[in-house]
């Protein structure tokens, strides 16, 4: 599974790179109004190579496949935080 991005470079060389959402799935709505675009790995190929903004729009649909959903702290909703810490479940800690 991979997230569906735009990215460009500019003109002083660093990379911007954007992750894209979607409507979210049954079990993402529950909690919020969007999520990443998650391509599949059989989609990958067609995800990177593709012209048609048409082809890539159609691999935009909310990810029907299962996922793993936790409950996580208000930790992770700071920006500024990052490392392991952001994906600890809450239930794993002391």
């Amino acid at each position: 599974m991979f997230l569906g991005g735009i990215y460009k470079i500019n003109p002083d060389g660093l990379m911007q790179f954007n992750v894209l959402t979607t409507e979210p799935n049954a079990a993402i709505n529950d909690f919020h109004h969007r999520m990443p675009v998650i391509v599949a790995k059989e989609d990958a190929k067609a995800w990177l190579i593709s012209n048609s903004q048409n082809q890539l729009y159609e691999l935009m649909e909310p990810y029907e496949r299962e996922l793993t959903i936790y409950e996580c702290n208000s930790y992770v909703d700071n920006g500024r935080h990052e490392g392991p810490r952001c994906m600890e479940e809450i239930s794993s800690r002391p």
